[in-house]
């Protein structure tokens, strides 16, 4: 993408900007493609396994949906391939999971796990840091490790502090029993 050349989309728009529909989903009951047609199924290899009557396996064929079907169709497989999300990437400077989260609901979806579809669509993302100067990282690596040995000092005061009004409180105890802690 060329944000500098073509602001709003990252290239070069050509023709007149139009829908197209990209995918659809079906719910309900659908007719089987195999109602009206023979069986496949090898029934020689189907005696061997199972010793079950080949008459009963090649006369199961599905002649229809069960009305609560779902089916999902994307026009293509490209927006999932991965030159597509290093892509989007690339253009947004953000690594977006929003092409995965579409996969994993769509297939939520279709199996009617709605308790996961809720989880997920919560829309978290992660976001890369913006370009600065060698000078400028090095200042904020070394703020960073000063602001951590600052916080560790800190509790290395306190914990000695603690432990010096320990010792005062056991000494004063032991004064009262009449024992002389030095």
């Amino acid at each position: 993408p060329e944000f500098d050349k073509y602001p709003e989309f990252g290239f070069l728009q050509v023709g007149e900007p139009k829908s197209h529909l990209l995918g659809a989903v079906l719910e309900g009951e659908f007719k089987s493609f195999y109602k009206t047609r023979p069986s496949t199924v090898n029934v020689g290899s189907l005696d061997s396994l199972g010793g079950q009557s080949s008459d009963l396996i090649t006369n199961t064929v599905l002649q229809q949906s069960l009305p609560s079907a779902r089916l999902v169709i994307f026009s293509s497989n490209e927006f999932v391939a991965d030159k597509a999300l290093r892509l989007l990437a690339s253009a947004n400077g953000i690594v977006s999971s929003n092409i995965v989260n579409l996969i994993e609901n769509t297939v939520d979806w279709a199996v009617q796990d709605s308790a996961l579809l809720s989880i997920r669509n919560r829309g978290y993302f992660s976001r890369t840091l913006k370009p600065m100067a060698q000078s400028k990282q090095i200042y904020w690596e070394y703020l960073n490790y000063a602001l951590a040995l600052s916080g560790l000092m800190v509790v290395f005061v306190v914990y000695k502090m603690y432990q010096a009004h320990r010792r005062r409180s056991h000494r004063l105890l032991l004064k009262e029993v009449g024992i002389d802690a030095k």
